[in-house]
């Protein structure tokens, strides 16, 4: 009997000891947090950092503030430091644990997630039909040539470059009812959501999808395009002649230009891919 209160006695005992360390490490990780102040770094190890200079950083805050008013749950995390926490694994691509021991951050990796959770939300419910937009009056359109004009005059009613990337993801379960893992698989090894991207010379993203899982190829993206279907019928129905600019995983269409493989010196071809 002596004994197994004995045992009983050291379980209580490491047991009181791990809460206070545990209390202890959290007071300390607040301090350093409250005490931190991001906007305090130099200012190109806060762009290594964040991939935003620090005035577009806090537009971007000030723009999704009114959104994140209430608290995280169990946290005291200020708003500055939800958002600068889910830009640093949005630019780095990181673990998540990582992303939390990166000084001036000090978060716990549940707290990296709820913050990775929260912006995502916000940006895509509040911000992304703001900023992605693609240009549909004669004004917009006009600007976006001018841009491509200036980098190649002979690049005319030029509305943007297209491309896609994968962009990595945990693998789904095999047995998912709508998104099993084997679509996911990309050729380059990896399970991902390969993402077509349409930007700007001003690198302002014009359009967006990422919807479809890695395997599937750019140009079977392209095809379902809500993007390819406004160039479409504008061309077929107004002759309005206005072009993307692709690589060689596309195909060649009247509103869709990529380099011709496999040119003959001194050839037609040859100096449209040139002028490309």
């Amino acid at each position: 009997m002596a004994y197994l209160d004995g045992i009983l006695h050291l379980f209580i005992v490491n047991h009181d000891e791990n809460s206070q360390r545990i209390l202890q490490n959290n007071r300390i990780q607040r301090q350093m947090r409250d005490a931190s102040n991001p906007f305090h770094l130099p200012d190109r190890l806060f762009l290594k950092l964040f991939r935003l200079d620090k005035q577009t950083t806090l537009d971007f805050i000030d723009s999704i503030r009114d959104h994140m008013a209430q608290p995280l749950k169990g946290s005291k995390v200020p708003v500055h430091l939800r958002v600068l926490t889910a830009m640093h694994f949005f630019g780095h691509g990181s673990y998540q644990t990582g992303t939390g021991l990166q000084h001036p951050l000090v978060v716990s990796q549940p707290t990296v997630s709820r913050c990775i959770a929260e912006v995502s939300d916000v940006i895509t419910r509040f911000l992304l039909n703001r900023w992605v937009k693609w240009p549909r009056t004669d004004d917009e359109k006009n600007s976006v040539k001018r841009g491509f004009r200036l980098l190649e005059p002979r690049l005319h009613n030029m509305l943007g470059v297209i491309d896609c990337t994968h962009i990595k993801i945990i693998a789904p379960s095999e047995e998912h009812p709508v998104h099993p893992a084997g679509p996911y698989y990309c050729r380059k090894g990896y399970y991902s959501i390969n993402t077509q991207i349409i930007a700007d010379t001003n690198r302002i993203i014009r359009a967006i999808n990422a919807r479809f899982p890695g395997s599937v190829h750019d140009a079977a993206i392209w095809s379902m395009s809500a993007v390819k279907r406004i160039l479409q019928n504008n061309f077929v129905q107004r002759n309005d002649e206005n072009y993307l600019l692709g690589d060689s995983g596309y195909p060649l269409e009247p509103w869709l230009l990529v380099r011709y493989p496999h040119v003959i010196p001194g050839s037609p071809e040859e100096n449209f891919n040139a002028t490309l």
